[in-house]
């Protein structure tokens, strides 16, 4: 990570760094800031282990796809509440199993942060989530990287 994008401490940091570095065309260092926005609110969350630390980086991912998409600040409240309610991982099963927004994985290939798709979190940890939502994240991830898509599953 490029160290002025590292010395960024808050989310609205990034923010104002995202926009200046969209201005003079570092669209390279913006996608940097938006990974710094998902690092940052990750570890003010408080994830316990990997997969919980990868399920909040999805949730929060989403968000920023969303909020791109409409110009304005949006929250994944319905997951929030799922994971409230009912735990993170069932929350980002009921994410994954929806049917998908065309809109929102090119979303996050244009902010640089398609890893943090709910599709990836559950291909690679299939034991933790549903069948329905680890057969149709098998399915997008196929059909993305048949189309020549730089999002791998891991």
């Amino acid at each position: 990570m490029d160290p002025k994008v590292e010395r960024l401490k808050t989310p609205d940091e990034c923010r104002a760094f995202i926009e200046n570095a969209r201005l003079r065309g570092f669209d390279e260092l913006a996608k940097e800031a938006y990974r710094r926005i998902i690092a940052l609110r990750t570890q003010s969350y408080g994830p316990k282990n990997e997969i919980e630390r990868q399920c909040v980086e999805a949730i929060y991912a989403y968000e920023e796809a969303l909020s791109a998409r409409s110009s304005r600040r949006i929250t994944a409240s319905k997951t929030w509440q799922a994971a409230k309610q009912y735990g993170i991982f069932v929350a980002v099963d009921k994410a994954a199993g929806r049917p998908e927004d065309p809109e929102i994985y090119p979303m996050l290939v244009a902010l640089g942060l398609q890893q943090f798709a709910y599709e990836n979190v559950v291909v690679q940890y299939p034991d933790e989530f549903g069948f329905e939502a680890v057969q149709q994240s098998r399915a997008r991830v196929a059909k993305r990287s048949g189309e020549g898509n730089p999002y791998q599953a891991t």
